[in-house]
């Protein structure tokens, strides 16, 4: 039986941009206004992941993000250029040292961020899996938050997939 190595990591600002911003910015949004806006509502008492998506289903629905499906936000995610090495360094990993040691190297992503969006992202090609916050569809577009990861349920998730191997 082949031994398993875990490799969990979080997903923006560490295996690529902050893509949330990359999506406001294609959209003409200003990055920096909606992150004070953002702020103000953790302010607020407000949970940061659910102040973001929900501040990004709202400008959805206004019609100023015009990725406005799950489809679409995968779709730009494949235009995302990840962090260099961060697509293939499982895959390097496993054909180097997973060979040398005879171990398999699965790597996961946990993140508060857009699910649909990271998975259209080249590292979704060498990740085994990625888990975030997802958004549910109604008549054909994003009408609200499906699930999101917050900061502590991200050890929920780490549990998850230490228990399954």
């Amino acid at each position: 039986m082949t031994k398993i190595i875990t490799i969990i990591t979080d997903c923006d600002n560490t295996l690529l941009p902050d893509a949330p911003s990359l999506l406001l910015k294609d959209n003409g949004i200003n990055p920096q206004e909606f992150w004070d806006k953002i702020s103000d509502m953790v302010n607020d008492k407000w949970d940061p992941p659910i102040a973001w998506m929900t501040e990004l289903v709202n400008l959805m629905n206004d019609g100023k993000i015009k990725q406005n499906t799950n489809a679409k936000l995968r779709e730009f995610g494949a235009t995302i250029e990840v962090y260099p090495g961060a697509a293939t360094f499982l895959d390097e990993m496993n054909e180097t040292i997973g060979k040398e040691l005879d171990v398999k190297i699965e790597g996961y992503v946990v993140s508060s961020g857009i699910e649909s969006l990271m998975k259209g992202t080249k590292i979704s090609q060498s990740f085994t899996d990625i888990f975030g916050g997802s958004l549910y569809e109604q008549n054909g577009v994003i009408s609200g938050i499906k699930s999101s990861i917050t900061f502590t349920e991200k050890t929920k998730f780490i549990f998850a997939i230490m228990s399954h191997n």
